[in-house]
């Protein structure tokens, strides 16, 4: 075989660098189109930022990984968490040499991700690029994360046409492509499971006290930005509403930071409201499809909920998917309780604001985003 075709068959050399469940969900549609590829040899390395939320993904897609950095620590500041992933990627890179390093999104592992790929004159590709709140306190430090990384990847693989435009308002002009949300990608696939086994889910929620018969408000609250007395107010409006409307029930799922204290110790014996356990993917998603609003100060819950036709209350100030304040499924609200209140009625007793809010035209994209990205590197 001359040297050509050996060249020709070499296989690419391509890793991928996860730490949260956002980007698991995310990332793994493009894992699996590069890994069915006899072009690619394909490595995953996680960095286990949010470990204990990624388990059950692992099982819910079938998802094998590589390498785990373990950078998960102990009362852990984003200096030490963005120093353990880098050492592990060094350590990584002495065995294994990417011709090109997949980061999504604008978390600490993903900026660790894409400048460790730098420093190495590795090609970076960005999934979900040209996201921008135009706050860099709000939210912190994803802001700051996204922006770094706009200026040092080399492919920018943007969710819709707003976030193509912030980065050539930027005057990042070069590898920026169009193509839709890989988040749309899993989700779908995700219904189509929670919906064929549905008796079995409303069986575990049920069993966990939540009332399918009433009106779901899926809660979910973990920014930075929210805590103190943000948390205070939110926590207040909910007690509030469900004293006033009998139908409500708040469903909150208590993420893993300081905040899930606090939300204990103030809704914990309130009537209307249901805390859990951090969800499965899948039992959020059945939770969601199966909620009447959505009330979260969640980036990646607001591109699902859309998808799945509910109104969504946004606990922030701002927000970097303006797409859904544009397509008028979302408002923001943040911490204000009158605000809060007065959407919540609406919703509650307005058929037509209701239906106002439902059945947008999706903004994220038709769930083939994953090959598009595969198509763009391979054409």
């Amino acid at each position: 075989m001359d040297l050509l075709k050996k060249i020709k068959m070499r296989k690419k050399e391509v890793l991928f660098i996860l730490g949260t469940r956002p980007e698991l969900i995310k990332m793994n549609p493009v894992i699996k189109v590069f890994r069915a590829s006899e072009k690619h040899n394909v490595k995953v390395c996680i960095t286990s930022q949010h470990k204990e939320l990624l388990h059950d993904l692992f099982e819910l897609f079938s998802f094998k990984y590589d390498v785990d950095l373990s950078a998960m620590k102990p009362n852990q500041t984003l200096v030490s968490s963005f120093n353990h992933i880098m050492e592990g990627l060094h350590k990584l890179g002495e065995e294994f040499k990417p011709s090109i390093i997949f980061v999504q999104g604008d978390t600490t592992t993903a900026f660790a991700g894409a400048l460790y790929g730098f420093y190495n004159n590795i090609k970076v590709a960005h999934i979900e690029a040209g996201l921008r709140s135009g706050d860099l306190e709000s939210p912190f430090p994803e802001e700051g994360n996204r922006k770094m990384i706009t200026h040092i990847a080399n492919y920018h693989f943007c969710p819709t046409s707003l976030s193509c435009q912030n980065l050539y308002d930027e005057k990042i002009l070069n590898g920026v492509h169009i193509v839709g949300n890989t988040v749309i990608d899993s989700l779908i696939d995700t219904i189509e499971i929670t919906e064929t086994n549905q008796a079995n889910y409303a069986k575990y929620f049920e069993s966990k006290g939540v009332d399918l018969k009433k009106k779901i408000i899926l809660t979910t609250i973990h920014r930075r930005e929210n805590f103190g007395q943000p948390l205070q107010n939110i926590c207040d409006s909910i007690r509030a509403f469900v004293e006033q409307e009998s139908e409500a029930q708040f469903v909150l799922p208590i993420h893993p930071n300081r905040n899930g204290d606090f939300i204990k110790k103030e809704l914990g014996n309130c009537k209307g409201v249901c805390l859990l356990n951090p969800l499965a993917y899948d039992k959020l998603v059945f939770l969601m499809y199966h909620s009447y609003i959505v009330f979260t100060d969640s980036g990646g819950i607001q591109e699902e909920a859309i998808t799945c036709n509910k109104p969504i209350l946004i606990l922030r100030d701002t927000t970097e998917r303006q797409e859904v304040i544009d397509a008028g499924a979302g408002v923001l609200v943040h911490d204000n309780k009158e605000l809060i209140l007065d959407y919540l009625s609406k919703l509650f007793n307005d058929k037509e604001v209701y239906a106002q809010m439902t059945h947008k035209i999706n903004p994220y994209g038709d769930g083939k985003s994953s090959q598009r990205i595969f198509d763009i590197l391979e054409g």
